[in-house]
């Protein structure tokens, strides 16, 4: 076999608040790794590179008062995927830029963070550029260190307070360590037109789309949100929620301005995983309102990049082969320059791609993962997602599910829903009752996980699916 040259060339951005030492370099095959300067200041970078004729294989510690990096490599001749293994000191993250190297040549890139604590299971994740001082972008970071170990799990959501918040709403379960928050803060002033640059493109783009749809869709004027109020019983495993109505919240105030207090709720629960539904069947519309644009047909008629989904589990015992995603990621991996919303899913209540619009309602949620087959993060997220029946996104898992009947709603002002006996949420088109003479809820729908009060009115006879 002849020989073949390899070699690495790796990058490490050091977001850390210390300097850090190149120490003790070791090579097994080929050359000994050397750097493109004896440290690395915080914000700084260093390339490490190595090369040898049958593989390259070392090692070398990057060294701070109280730190210890170990780094080490191997690329094969052979090609195919090289082995690159860290060992990081407690409060340090690290993130790779792709989740394999493969070849005989090969250009890793690797950051470096001070760790922050996720929740009770110890896990931990990036901190977020866009709230540093200065911001700066790493999207993909974040997104990817949402899926490290014990960030996700059902027990990191049982632990979270389900008391609403002095605005109303429940706050989601938050995967973060605290930084959802300020994502829905520099969201909202992008929302504004008062951020200052540091928004993604991508997320700036869905923004945009966003405002547009709730401005433009329906014949009537702006949508409005309206927020299930909820209260948690008391002692319920899992957890369940007395719903006796719904809060009406105005995206537009006076003088056509944006209510913060309105757009502040939205984008927390879009970004903790919130399941939303924008009436626009004709059967639900108010008389007022000669009709709303469904958002799946709006998102697939713009010029923003989508994705067919192949089958999601919303209102159906089987496959929902109706949604669309917003922008194309088929991998486990988040791509590079990515910004936040990675996950956007818009479908129909009716499962069927061939009705027009007019005869099914829009719901959109912020999933964890895309779903693609043989996708590990979103399976695992489903097999969460059935032991808590909290919907789950990239970021935070909260209760308004539909599987809960704790939907949220954009609909046209003059449109009132109402809490009644048997589906107990207010009835949508795709979320009607079933067999008038003995009634019954959608078999989706866990009404066990919901109470109403005793005072709620029978459903009437055309919330009936017919």
């Amino acid at each position: 076999m002849p020989s073949v040259e390899t070699s690495i060339n790796l990058l490490i951005v050091n977001r850390l608040s210390v300097s850090l030492t190149f120490d003790n370099p070791t090579s097994t095959i080929g050359s000994s790794p050397t750097p493109s300067a004896p440290s690395v200041a915080p914000d700084g970078a260093i390339n490490i590179s190595a090369n040898g004729m049958t593989g390259c294989a070392g090692e070398f510690e990057l060294v701070a008062e109280d730190y210890l990096l170990i780094i080490n490599y191997t690329v094969n001749p052979e090609g195919g995927p090289a082995n690159i293994a860290i060992s990081l000191p407690v409060g340090v993250i690290g993130e790779f830029n792709a989740p394999v190297y493969q070849g005989t040549s090969i250009a890793p890139q690797l950051n470096l963070y001070h760790s922050v604590p996720s929740g009770p299971d110890g896990g931990y994740v990036v901190p977020l550029g866009i709230l540093a001082n200065p911001p700066f972008e790493n999207g993909q970071d974040f997104s990817n260190s949402m899926f490290g170990p014990n960030i996700r799990s059902a027990s990191q959501i049982s632990a979270t307070p389900s008391e609403p918040c002095k605005s109303g709403y429940v706050m989601p379960a938050d995967f973060t360590g605290g930084q959802l928050a300020g994502a829905a803060a520099v969201f909202l002033d992008q929302w504004h037109g008062t951020e200052t640059g540091i928004c993604n493109s991508d997320d700036i783009a869905l923004l945009d789309f966003l405002k547009h749809y709730i401005v433009t869709a329906s014949s009537s004027g702006p949508l409005t949100l309206w927020l299930p109020t909820m209260a948690p019983v008391e002692n319920s495993e899992p957890i369940s929620y007395l719903l006796s109505g719904y809060i009406s919240m105005p995206f537009l105030g006076a003088g056509n301005s944006w209510n913060s207090d309105t757009v502040t709720c939205f984008l927390t629960l879009l970004l903790g995983g919130g399941h939303f539904v924008a009436i626009c069947a004709k059967d639900d519309l108010p008389s007022s309102t000669a009709n709303v644009t469904p958002m799946d047909e709006m998102l697939k008629s713009s010029a923003l990049t989508t994705k067919h989904d192949i089958g999601n589990s919303h209102y159906t015992s089987l496959l929902n082969v109706t949604g669309t995603y917003y922008l194309d990621i088929s991998r486990d991996f988040s791509p590079p320059g990515c910004g936040l919303i990675l996950s956007f899913l818009t479908g129909r209540t009716v499962n069927n791609p061939l009705a027009r619009p007019g005869d099914y309602n829009s719901f959109f949620q912020l999933e964890g993962w895309p779903y693609s087959i043989g996708s590990k993060r979103h399976t695992a997220d489903y097999e969460t997602y059935t032991q808590t029946l909290w919907n789950i996104s990239t970021y935070g898992a909260c209760p308004y599910s539909e599987k809960r009947g704790t939907t949220l709603f954009l609909a046209p002002a003059e449109w009132t829903p109402t809490v009644y006996q048997t589906t107990r949420m207010a009835p949508y088109v795709g979320a009607y009752a079933k067999n008038p003479s003995n009634p019954a809820p959608q078999a989706w729908l866990d009404t066990q996980l919901i109470e109403i009060p005793n005072t709620a009115p029978a459903l009437p006879a055309k919330y009936f699916d017919r």
